[in-house]
């Protein structure tokens, strides 16, 4: 939590000192969709996205405010992170245990989803591109979320035919917090009177907690990456 502290005023200074042109505040919708992995490649299963399942998404709404090319950006919004496993998980004398697959058996799926409420701050910068309304942005921040739900599920092939899913929500000794940076660039284009905008994402997020408080595998540091479109307004703008 120290160093989600130390991010979080370093952006601000940052913000603080950036230059001034225009001051304009702005409000925005963001919905990206992408997948999730864990650094234990041990963990991961070799297709991560090969079952809509294992899909991640999250949907962010966000203000923007400062003056000339950086900006500080705001949101709040809630997220679905899944992890394709090519292991199960199961809950034995009260905690979560990875388990091999039976031996002879062929697994269609399996995964870990979390659902999260998030906050972040970040930094944007902003260069246009050209005289007809697009612009090029950069921006990096902080991002912080806590679980609100949890669950697994895996699916065994018995034969060709047939096959069966072990489900379990509410999964033990997850940690319930969660913590990290984010990186991302958005390739914008606004409308005619450019008080709306459309952006293109692309968004990277490092964390650096456990995922798991304990148990008998370290799954590891979590990582993402996801693509999705974002919509803002300009509320107001004064020199």
């Amino acid at each position: 939590m120290k160093k989600l502290k130390i991010h979080l005023l370093l952006i601000s200074v940052a913000i603080c000192s950036a230059d001034k042109l225009q001051s304009q505040t702005s409000i925005g919708y963001e919905f990206l969709l992408g997948g999730s992995f864990l650094s234990n490649t041990h963990l991961s299963a070799n297709k991560p996205l090969s079952d809509p399942k294992t899909l991640s998404g999250s949907f962010m709404t966000f203000a923007t405010t400062g003056k000339g090319a950086i900006q500080l950006k705001p949101g709040l919004g809630a997220s679905v992170q899944t992890f394709g496993l090519n292991k199960t998980i199961e809950r034995v004398s009260g905690r979560s245990v990875f388990r091999d697959f039976p031996a002879g058996q062929k697994y269609s799926y399996s995964y870990l989803q979390q659902v999260f409420t998030d906050v972040t701050l970040g930094a944007m910068y902003t260069l246009p591109i050209d005289a007809r309304r697009m612009l090029l942005q950069m921006e990096a921040g902080v991002t912080a979320g806590y679980m609100v739900y949890s669950e697994t599920q895996f699916s065994l092939k018995r034969n060709d035919e047939n096959s069966v899913s072990v489900h379990s929500s509410n999964v033990k000794n997850l940690n319930p917090f969660r913590y990290g940076l984010y990186l991302k660039c958005n390739y914008a284009r606004s409308g005619t009177e450019k008080n709306a905008w459309i952006i293109y994402s692309l968004s990277g997020n490092y964390y650096f907690n456990d995922l798991f408080t304990h148990s008998n595998y370290t799954p590891g540091k979590s990582f993402s990456v996801m693509i999705g479109a974002a919509v803002f307004i300009n509320k107001k703008s004064s020199r």
